[in-house]
């Protein structure tokens, strides 16, 4: 099963660093929320475009839960992040109410928002996270999106592409380096 650490940090030097630490132990990604104290999307894009050239090509996670960082990430906001960044991964949404929200994520999704990632080599497409009612389907996703079976990472943690497939559900087609759990 992959695994993603929490690994948002009083600065960039070690959220990097701790970043880098525990994907060569064998994390499959790390998940970053914003610092406080961002008020705009230009700001959340500007703090977040730091994260990402300081992460490389370490796949993360974006935690957006303004009940605890006070920071509020628009729909536009994170959709521009998921375009420009390839190695944003998924986005794990905690707004309440968040319905709205991850409604418009799906909606970008469905219109074709993510042909331009995979133009650029990057995952077609992020999943969205967030709390899942009965039967597996998180609120907002389309109907019929079943909960995905856990699997076991499929390479030493030195093979980042490989990582980032484990994590990307929509490489569940796509060849593998070594099998995998199921």
């Amino acid at each position: 099963m992959p695994i993603i650490v929490g690994a948002s940090a009083a600065g960039l030097d070690n959220l990097a660093a701790f970043s880098r630490r525990v994907v060569d132990a064998g994390a499959a990604g790390v998940m970053v929320a914003p610092v406080p104290g961002l008020r705009s999307d230009e700001q959340v894009y500007g703090y977040f475009e730091q994260v990402a050239a300081r992460l490389g090509d370490i796949p993360w996670v974006l935690q957006d839960s303004p009940q605890t960082t006070t920071v509020f990430m628009s729909p536009g906001g994170i959709l521009k992040m998921i375009a420009d960044f390839p190695n944003l991964v998924m986005v794990k949404h905690e707004d309440w109410p968040g319905l709205a929200k991850i409604t418009k994520l799906r909606d970008a999704e469905r219109a074709g928002a993510w042909r331009d990632r995979e133009r650029r080599g990057a995952r077609a497409r992020p999943e969205a996270v967030g709390a899942r009612r009965r039967g597996g389907r998180a609120p907002g996703a389309p109907h019929g999106a079943a909960r995905r079976r856990p699997r076991a990472v499929s390479a030493a943690a030195g093979d980042r592409r490989a990582l980032r497939r484990d994590l990307d559900p929509v490489a569940d087609s796509a060849p593998r380096a070594s099998a995998t759990a199921r």
